[in-house]
């Protein structure tokens, strides 16, 4: 797993993870940014190869799209920020609704369906988490992400 440059490796990720953890709403904001500016200037190229016939209409719509989004990603991050959690909130409800429905409707018993039930019931609770408080489960994942950079740097230094 471990690989030549693991050193190096290992400092990027401590340093980034240090950076997670002090400020995780600044960097949120700052790769919300990022993002958005790398959209906005993949969609004005592609919009600008479909007006010298280097693209079809249709990526050149896709490009405009993009540069829509990139727009709102750089100008409006506290929104990107919020609907997110919300859209992959519903995402995780729904599959642990269907994972339980599944089960109950089979009326499966044993050590398989018990994980299942948990499973399931663990995946709905993390949803709704993340429909009904958007905004602190993003900064709640980002420390996470944050510790588990500095964990995974600490493993690939002592290596």
């Amino acid at each position: 797993m471990f690989q030549k440059g693991g050193k190096t490796t290992g400092i990027v990720m401590l340093v980034i993870g240090v950076i997670l953890l002090l400020w995780p709403g600044a960097t949120v904001l700052s790769v919300c940014s990022i993002l958005g500016w790398c959209l906005l200037v993949g969609g004005a190229v592609e919009i600008i190869l479909g007006m010298t016939g280097g693209r079809s209409p249709a990526g050149t719509a896709g490009g405009a799209v993009s540069a829509i989004v990139g727009l709102i990603f750089i100008t409006r991050p506290e929104i990107v920020i919020s609907i997110l959690p919300v859209v992959i909130g519903l995402a995780l409800s729904a599959a642990g609704i269907g994972l339980l429905v599944s089960i109950i409707a089979r009326r499966s018993f044993g050590t398989l369906a018990t994980m299942k039930i948990i499973g399931g019931t663990i995946t709905l609770v993390v949803g709704l988490i993340l429909m009904f408080h958007p905004l602190t489960s993003v900064k709640l994942l980002t420390v996470i992400l944050g510790i588990v950079l500095i964990y995974y740097g600490i493993l690939f230094l002592g290596k």
